[in-house]
C-alpha cells in the first residue's frame, strides 16, 4: 500500500490536479497521515505522524526542531519539514509538508547506490550519506516533492522521523503534528 494524499496525481508527476506539489489540494479540515511500516508485521513500530492542517498556526517550531535534531541544523533551511502557505478555503493557511514514508517509495526504487532504505527499527526511510553518490535521483523521484537538496552539504534531505522520536511533533504547540496514541 503506497501513501497518497488527497488530490495527488497517481501518474507520478508530483503535482496535484491543480498543478501544485506536496499537500496542495487539501481543504482546511483534511488530515494527512504519514505511516512507516516494517516488514515484520507482528512487531511493527507503525510510526505515524498525523498532520491536522486546521490546527497549524505557522509558528515554524516544527522546522526549527527538525533542523536542530539533525547535523548542520540551526536554520529552517536545514529542516526536513517545511511550512508552505496554501490557499485553503476560506483562508490562507500554513501547511506542514514532510515525507509520507511511502510503502513503495520511489526514492528507494530509483537510487542506483541504495542510499535511501527503510530502517528496520523505526520503519522510516532514511538516507545513508556514505552510500549517496550525489546523483539527486531520489529528489526528483518523489511524487510529492518532499525531498530537497542541500547545496552546501551536497546531500538530499528527507524526514527520517528523527529515528523514532519526531521532534516536529514534540515541539508543535497546537497539536497540528502529532503521533496518534
Amino acid at each position: 500500500m503506497q501513501a497518497t494524499q488527497p488530490g495527488a496525481d497517481p501518474g507520478g508527476s508530483g503535482r496535484d490536479r491543480g498543478g501544485r506539489r506536496g499537500t496542495a489540494g487539501l481543504s482546511r479540515d483534511d488530515e494527512v497521515t504519514t505511516k512507516a511500516t516494517t516488514d515484520t508485521k507482528e512487531d511493527t513500530m507503525g510510526l505515524v505522524l498525523r498532520v491536522a492542517i486546521d490546527r497549524c498556526n505557522g509558528c515554524g517550531n516544527c522546522e526549527l526542531a527538525c533542523a536542530f535534531a539533525h547535523p548542520r541544523g540551526t536554520a529552517p533551511g536545514h529542516s526536513r519539514i517545511r511550512l508552505e502557505n496554501r490557499r485553503l478555503a476560506p483562508a490562507r493557511r500554513a501547511t506542514p509538508v514532510l515525507c509520507l514514508q511511502c510503502d513503495d517509495a520511489a526514492c528507494v526504487a530509483v537510487c542506483p547506490a541504495h542510499a535511501p532504505a527503510r530502517n528496520d527499527t523505526t520503519g522510516a526511510i532514511e538516507l545513508d550519506a556514505s552510500r549517496c553518490i550525489r546523483c539527486r535521483s531520489c529528489v526528483g523521484a518523489c511524487p510529492f516533492g518532499n525531498l530537497s537538496w542541500d547545496d552546501e552539504a551536497h546531500a538530499a534531505l528527507k524526514c527520517d522521523l528523527c529515528h523514532g522520536d519526531p521532534q516536529c511533533a514534540r515541539f508543535c504547540p497546537t497539536g497540528a503534528l502529532a503521533r496518534p496514541a
